[in-house]
């Protein structure tokens, strides 16, 4: 069970992550919809995330904020198609590409950051409008939520893997599923377990889904075989 809490845990503090994100720019879409601010705790929040280079990001909810904030999401959407079409003609398999494309979330948005801001530079050089030389706290409040979330969402990924397909044995002519195939069956089909009868049963003593009850000798009379 502590597996599970703890898996539980990290997923629910993915979704709250990725709902702040979500809340920040919808935050942000009312506020210019209405011509209203956005909460100042965003501006803080914005404001509090430097890098090397101090920036005064300005506080600011106008039409100009929001393109900004969604040239960001634009090129973030645009580097998970952008990894997702590698993956998948690298791989063939549609779910393993999604799984990579999930566990690679951390660096895709940094690519998406670093594109944002050559974008940002780009347009600040060829472009001598006060306009052009504007950094917003929304957008960088947003960035940095969503650089959080997806380093989240790829350590959750990484942590919980992906689910390879079951193992298939084939004895005596009788297939069997690793994880699916139930004991019923393998009594129907011929099959006993050693030391065992049809109304034995077996217990986890680890109370984990992770680990087996029992390790037992599933046989036929002339053919035992250890399992």
């Amino acid at each position: 069970m502590d597996s599970f809490r703890f898996a539980f845990s990290l997923a629910l503090i993915v979704c709250l992550s990725f709902l702040l994100l979500f809340y920040i720019y919808f935050r942000l879409l009312y506020g210019v919809k209405k011509n209203r601010e956005v909460p100042r705790w965003i501006y803080k929040f914005g404001q509090a995330f430097q890098g090397r280079v101090y920036v005064k990001y300005e506080n600011a909810t106008t039409s100009a904020a929001l393109r900004d904030a969604n040239i960001f999401l634009f090129f973030w959407l645009l580097s998970n198609v952008l990894s997702f079409a590698f993956l998948y003609y690298k791989s063939g398999n549609y779910y393993a590409a999604v799984y990579q494309c999930c566990k690679l979330q951390f660096l895709i948005v940094l690519l998406a950051m670093m594109l944002h801001s050559l974008f940002q530079f780009f347009r600040m050089t060829f472009h001598s409008s006060r306009e052009a030389r504007r950094w917003y706290s929304t957008t960088n409040a947003l960035s940095w939520v969503a650089f959080l979330s997806c380093f989240l969402l790829a350590s959750f990924v990484s942590t919980m893997g992906f689910p390879e397909s079951p193992l298939t044995a084939q004895i005596d002519g009788t297939k069997l599923i690793v994880g699916s195939t139930k004991a019923s069956s393998l009594i129907d089909a011929g099959f006993s377990f050693a030391g065992k009868s049809a109304e034995s049963k077996v217990t986890n003593k680890r109370n984990d889904p992770f680990y087996y009850g029992e390790y037992l000798k599933l046989q036929r009379t002339e053919n035992p075989t250890v399992l």
